[in-house]
């Protein structure tokens, strides 16, 4: 979903993507593929050092597909904290 992310740049990037009705959202998705569904208006790409997720209910949150937890939460780089061996 974050096709402009890198494993080792210091930044969270960030996709939103607001309530829409189904037939739109069927409409795009297979854009997710390709990437241009940032391209898509309604969708927002951020890219950031920290978060704060706050909502009037606690709502799940996810990272990479992942259950992290729930809102409210500050979510933050912590640059170099994590060995990767990559190709």
């Amino acid at each position: 979903m974050l096709p402009q992310a890198q494993l080792a740049d210091g930044q969270l990037d960030l996709c939103f993507v607001p309530a829409m009705a189904k037939l739109r959202v069927l409409r795009h998705i297979h854009k997710i593929y390709s990437g241009t569904h940032l391209l898509v208006p309604e969708v927002r790409y951020l890219r950031t050092s920290q978060v704060f997720v706050e909502s009037d209910e606690p709502i799940p949150i996810y990272a990479d597909g992942e259950y992290l937890c729930q809102s409210p939460a500050e979510i933050a780089v912590a640059p170099k904290a994590l060995r990767v061996i990559v190709p």
